[in-house]
Formats: C-alpha cells, sequence, structure tokens
C-alpha cells in the first residue's frame, strides 16, 4: 500500500496555521479543565444530559436536574454564534429551533457521546441511531451505505455545516460515510422522514447535519493518540479558541491501518490510511452582523478487492469542502438575513479499476429570510423563506470501459421554499412549508412538510407527528454519463408520515418515545433486464415502528435503548428490499465511578436477517465494551474492545467484517479554562 505525500495530507498553508496557533496556545500555558461528561443518551428521545455551564468542573445534571435548571437555548443554523445547548436543534427547520418544539423524530449526536464511544467514523457513530442501517463492504475505508427508514442508499442527505456532502459523481449521489473522520465535529443531528421541502433533492428518507466544533474560551489545544488491533494507529491535534466576537478551531487528525481482507474469499489485508485537515473561523462584525467560514479537507487511500478476491486495486480519494456564510439581523432581531456559498469536490484514482479517474463537484448559493410577525408570549409566528441554486460537475474517464458515454456532464438546479411556524401558549408547536424546484435535466418537483408537537405537561406527555413528502433528482450519472443513463428521467418521489408520543415518569428519570412512520416511493429509477437502461418504473413500501428510551437507574447509572422494526417491500416485485433487517435493537448500560472521573459502559446490538443478490444473511449479535478516566484535569485515558465475543457475521454477502479487536489510547489537554 503506498504512503501519502505529505503535502497531499497537510497543505503548507493549513500546516502553517497550525503550527500558529500551536505556537500562540503554547505561550498561554494554563491546565485544561475538560467539559464535564454527560450520561449516556445514545437514542435519548428528546431528554439529554446538560454539563453545567458556569461550572466547568461540575457534576452533569440528571434528566429532571436539566430541565428544572435550565432554559431552552436556540441558536441559528447552521453556524451558531453561541455555544450549542444539547436541548436545541439546528436541523428540524431553517432557522433556531428549541428540542420541545420539534414534530419530527430527531437524535442528537454529541461531542461528549463521541468521545464517550471511542468512534472515530462517521459509519461508526450512525450504526446506533434508531431507523438506520449501516452496511460497510470490509474494514476501515471501505465503501459504506446508508439506509435510513428502509429508503434507499441515495435518499439519505448529509450535510456539514450546511454544505452538501452527496456526492455528484457517485452512480447515484450517495454519500459514503467511511471516509469522515470525527475529529473537531461539535454534534451529529439525525433527523428522519421527507425534509425536502427545507432541504432540496436527496432528502427523502432524513438528512445527517454535521456541526463543525465552535471555538471558545482561552486558547486550548488537544491531542489524541490511539492505537489497537489490524496495526491500527490515529492521532488528531484541535486547537480552538474564542471570545464574544471572534472564535476558531482548527484540527488535524490521521489514522491509518492495515485493516483486515475486505472480501470473505481473500487472504491478503486491505489497508487503509486517512489524512483530514478541518476548522472553522468566525467573526461577529458588528452587534447584529457576523461571517463564519467552514472546511475539511480529506487524502484517503484504502486497497480493495472487487470481483476477485485480493485483486491488485487501490483508491485514492481526495475530497474538499468549503462554506462561507453570513448572518444580519434587522428591527431589534425580528428580521433576519442569511446568505451562503458551499463548495464541494471530489477526485478519485481508481487504480485497477474500470475507470482510472472519476471526479465530481457541486457549487451550492443560498438566501434565506426570517420575519417574526408575532410574539406576544400566548401565540408566536414566524415566516422564513429561501432561494437556492446548485451546479453539479462530473469528469470521467471512459477509455477502459466496454461502453463509450460522455466523459463530462453538467446539471443545476433552482429552489424556493417558505416555512410558517406557530406557538400557541407554548404548548403547542406548528410548522407548515412549501418548495419548488426547478433542475435543468429532470424538470420540476413540488413538496411540502407540515410537523406538530402538542405537549400535555399534566400527564409529563407529549404527542408529535409530521407528513410530507420528498423527491432526489436523477444524479448525472443516470441522466446524462453513466451506464444505461437515460436523459427522459423524472425525479424520484416519497410521500412519508409518522406519528408518536413522548412519556416521561418518576421525575424524568424514565423517557420512552414511540413512533409509527410509513414511506410511499415512486418513480424509482432502476436498471431492468435485459436493456439495463435507466427508468422510472420502481415503487417500494417502507413502515415501521421506532422506540426508543433512556432510563436513570441510579444516580451513577444509566441506560438507552432503541428498538426499530422496519417493513420494506419492492411493490413490482413483492420482495423485501436488500440489507435491510426488518428487527434491530441496540442498548448501552453505563456506569459512573470514582465521583464521576471514571466511566465503563457496555453496549449490545442486535441486527436481524436480511436478504441480499438471493441469499439470507443471518441475524448477528454484537458485544462492545469501552472506558475512560480522567486522570487529571489534562490528561484521560480511554479503551474499548469491539465483538468481545468475536461472532462471525456479514453486513454485505461476500464482505467480511471485523474480529475481536481492542484499541485504547490517550486525550492530553493544554490551555482553555482553568476552572477558577
Amino acid at each position: 500500500m503506498k504512503t501519502l505525500p505529505l503535502r497531499h495530507v497537510f497543505p503548507p498553508r493549513l500546516v502553517l496555521a497550525l503550527v500558529a496557533g500551536f505556537w500562540l496556545a503554547t505561550t498561554q500555558v494554563a491546565v485544561a479543565q475538560p467539559p464535564a461528561d454527560s450520561t449516556a443518551n445514545d437514542e435519548a428521545p428528546g431528554r439529554v444530559v446538560i454539563e453545567r455551564l458556569d461550572e466547568p468542573n461540575s457534576t452533569p445534571l440528571s434528566p429532571a436536574e436539566t430541565e428544572a435548571t435550565l432554559p431552552e437555548v436556540t441558536v441559528t443554523a447552521p453556524f451558531p454564534r453561541q455555544p450549542l445547548g444539547d436541548d436545541t436543534v439546528v436541523s428540524a427547520s431553517p432557522t433556531e429551533t428549541a428540542r420541545r418544539q420539534v414534530g419530527s423524530s430527531i437524535t442528537v449526536i454529541t461531542e461528549q457521546d463521541i468521545q464517550n464511544r471511542g468512534s472515530r467514523t462517521l459509519n461508526e457513530i450512525l450504526r446506533t441511531v434508531p431507523g438506520f442501517d449501516v452496511t460497510p463492504r470490509g474494514g476501515p475505508g471501505q465503501q459504506t451505505t446508508i439506509f435510513t427508514r428502509g429508503t434507499n442508499g441515495s435518499q439519505t442527505k448529509v450535510l456539514l455545516d450546511g454544505i452538501p456532502l452527496n456526492d455528484p459523481s457517485s452512480p447515484n449521489r450517495a454519500f459514503d460515510p467511511a471516509n469522515f473522520l470525527l475529529d473537531n465535529v461539535q454534534r451529529i443531528e439525525v433527523i428522519r422522514g421527507p425534509q425536502s421541502t427545507i432541504y432540496g433533492s436527496d432528502a427523502i428518507g432524513g438528512v445527517v447535519n454535521i456541526v463543525t466544533r465552535r471555538g471558545e474560551g482561552p486558547t486550548q489545544v488537544r491531542t489524541t493518540h490511539e492505537g489497537g488491533s489490524f496495526g491500527t494507529y490515529s492521532q488528531s491535534t484541535t486547537i480552538s479558541g474564542g471570545t464574544e466576537n471572534f472564535w476558531y478551531s482548527v484540527s488535524g487528525a490521521w489514522f491509518t491501518s492495515d485493516g483486515f481482507s475486505a472480501a470473505s474469499a481473500g487472504t491478503e489485508n486491505d489497508g487503509y490510511e486517512n489524512g483530514t485537515l478541518s476548522g472553522r473561523v468566525g467573526a461577529l462584525l458588528t452587534d447584529d452582523w457576523d461571517f463564519d467560514v467552514s472546511w475539511r479537507y480529506v487524502d484517503s487511500d484504502v486497497d480493495l478487492d472487487g470481483f476477485m478476491a485480493d485483486a491488485a486495486r487501490n483508491l485514492d480519494n481526495e475530497q474538499f469542502f468549503l462554506r462561507a456564510q453570513t448572518t444580519l439581523t434587522q428591527l431589534d432581531g425580528m428580521l433576519e438575513h442569511r446568505a451562503g456559498y458551499s463548495f464541494a469536490s471530489y477526485k478519485r484514482d481508481d487504480r485497477g479499476g474500470f475507470q482510472s479517474f472519476f471526479d465530481g463537484k457541486s457549487h451550492q448559493f443560498d438566501y434565506q429570510a426570517k420575519l417574526t410577525t408575532f410574539d406576544d408570549g400566548c401565540f408566536k409566528h414566524s415566516v422564513t423563506g429561501g432561494v437556492e441554486h446548485i451546479h453539479e460537475d462530473i469528469l470521467q474517464d471512459t477509455s477502459s470501459m466496454f461502453i463509450s458515454f460522455p466523459a463530462a456532464a453538467s446539471q443545476f438546479g433552482t429552489g424556493g421554499f417558505v416555512e410558517n411556524q406557530f406557538a400557541v401558549n407554548d404548548r403547542w408547536f406548528t410548522t407548515a412549508g412549501y418548495r419548488h424546484d426547478d433542475y435543468s435535466r429532470a424538470g420540476t418537483a413540488d413538496t411540502y412538510r407540515v410537523t406538530s408537537r402538542f405537549l400535555i405537561p399534566e400527564a409529563d406527555l407529549d404527542v408529535h407527528g409530521a407528513i410530507g413528502t420528498g423527491f432526489r433528482s436523477p444524479a448525472l450519472a443516470e441522466v446524462a454519463a453513466g451506464f444505461g443513463f437515460d436523459p427522459n428521467l423524472r425525479p424520484e418521489e416519497s410521500f412519508g408520515w409518522e406519528v408518536g408520543a413522548e412519556k416521561r415518569i418518576f421525575d424524568d428519570k424514565v423517557v420512552v418515545d414511540a413512533t409509527y412512520f410509513r414511506n410511499d416511493l415512486d418513480n424509482l429509477i432502476v436498471f431492468p433486464f435485459p436493456t439495463f437502461t435507466a427508468t422510472n418504473i420502481g415503487s417500494a413500501l417502507t413502515a415501521g415502528v421506532e422506540v426508543s428510551g433512556q432510563f436513570e437507574l441510579g444516580p451513577d447509572t444509566f441506560l438507552t435503548a432503541s428498538y426499530t422494526n422496519t417493513k420494506t417491500r419492492d411493490n413490482g416485485t413483492g420482495n423485501q428490499l436488500l440489507r435491510r433487517p426488518r428487527h434491530k435493537f441496540n442498548a448501552t448500560l453505563s456506569q459512573f465511578l470514582c465521583d464521576k472521573q471514571a466511566q465503563v459502559s457496555l453496549n449490545m446490538r442486535f441486527v436481524g436477517d436480511r436478504q441480499d443478490f438471493g441469499a439470507t444473511l443471518d441475524e448477528y449479535f454484537l458485544v462492545n465494551a469501552s472506558a475512560w478516566w480522567q486522570v487529571s484535569k489534562s490528561v484521560r485515558l480511554f479503551a474499548r474492545v469491539d465483538n468481545i465475543t468475536d461472532e462471525q457475521y456479514e453486513d454485505v454477502l461476500g464482505f467480511n467484517t471485523a474480529d475481536i479487536s481492542a484499541y485504547g489510547g490517550v486525550t492530553i489537554a493544554l490551555g482553555g479554562y482553568d476552572g477558577e
């Protein structure tokens, strides 16, 4: 396996930025005060633990204490001026929204959750989200598909600080999470159900919104080193800080692993390397005007097994993402303007594959305005309107293909939306929105969404629901420049709805949420035998139940659990959709030790049997363990063991999964708050 050139992994300008920041930090050395650790809240349906913001080394609050002590904080998506509160979400609406006002199903994964679980990549952390199925084709860096509530892998939209990450050069514009390291990530929000009214194309099954860390306080340098099974080693360093008017966070990460054979029939290891640089810088230019920039650069290299196991094939993947955004408020905050530009670039060199290279780029310009019309205590109303324009390009090698098709293609789309938000007596919250899109190759699409949440505090009960439509414009490979493409394709369409209830008992020590959902998918793009020409003839159904809960078993013992029952059907054949299990269960039991200076956790995950190209993949049950110990204010040790029972299973037919494996490391923090 080749070694990535240093100039590719760490561009000179970003290296200088890291060095300069490190020098600045070491001139202000103060003992770091790590943030208080939250309790486990893997799939807490709306009640999460919030650290005491005024006391950096304080004990985490229980869900009941949280509601009694801290108000619901609101922020502006996707770049908040203030640090995010755990009871706030930035993905359910185009503007600020408190968690208790959201009618759609949403899961929030905080930075502390990521650290406590020891997750390194996005596909690892998403595996525990209710309604999600994540299927990698082998070990680290191998192609991975996300299925949300049974919908196709191309029907989940992924964002980074508002940047659309769905790959315009992939066969169906799906996003592959395998190369996304979790360094410099502050939180991940997962909102399920059709979301095209706000997010446009691809948001049929749901949206994954990744939010980069926002620096605050005195300069801090945090570095992590980890090693373990399969010759795995990773390291990352983050420099962050900020004042009331300026904030920054810059990070560099390196991950390498000898891996294992991706193909079940293979014998040689398929290694992986990943170098990532990321950052975010923002400033409050005036009391009413701010500017923010976020970026991420990834250079990865992975060995692949194709149709022939142990084939000499290697994929070099270079990615760059950028967003610049400005926000202006007027009329004492009643009117807010936001304008932004997003850029995403994918470049691949596939040595030994059918195509030696295939590249894609997307540019997006967006503007939105929010006007608060009423806010008299009993009734609140605001209206938000916005427009977006996206341009996609692909460039690919066709010299080695058996069938000739264009080497380059492009398309653009323009969309506009409007959403109304209503609140009555701070107990009934409703949103209603409409959107129109027009794509240069696939034509128009119209979508709507209505959500509602009704609070019944006398019964400690919330009732919530949502109904709406979604669409996916054909990818360029399907409509202009791929195998069997058809220039007459129309957008895929969906109609989805959900209804559920959240119940809290024993002073919020037990919180349970149950939701029924259904999606009807039409106009799906398929490649029927024997012509293999793309056409809009597919239709499918996905429906099921999600149940999740958080249980405070004692002052230092917490259990989170979720169960998803998903029924899927290809309406053309009557068969179950591939790689989507009917039953899935996940639970994490966490125990604090030593006056909350240490924690041990046990995670259990069950995945039922699935269909995969004429075969049935067996069900499996995994047991993982993790632990951390805060040795001092600046040193934290951590370890984890995956697949403790050495379960043998497959997520994708013919591809391996990891045996029992162990990892451990240390995090050192210098600077930041001194806790006084």
